[in-house]
């Protein structure tokens, strides 16, 4: 898989988890959006576009770990 579509995963409201393949390079848009148990997401190094509100409206998402880095939510809870 090598990209998400638009609205993928948008309001999937029961998973906590994703285990995103290595070999993704895009994350569209509102793809995770309303996804109120995720609370943590690894996104793999050959993402090279995370689109517009990716993440959006993911009130339990505290952490989005990306190249190494982590990095807080915009919430900041």
């Amino acid at each position: 898989v090598k990209e998400i579509c638009d609205y993928g995963f948008y309001k999937c409201k029961n998973i906590t988890n994703y285990y995103l393949s290595s070999s993704l390079e895009v994350i569209g848009e509102c793809a995770f959006s309303f996804n109120t148990s995720l609370s943590s997401i690894n996104i793999p190094d050959n993402v090279i576009q995370i689109k517009k509100r990716a993440f959006s409206e993911d009130n339990n998402l505290n952490y989005i770990y990306y190249y190494l880095f982590l990095i807080n939510h915009l919430y900041n809870k």
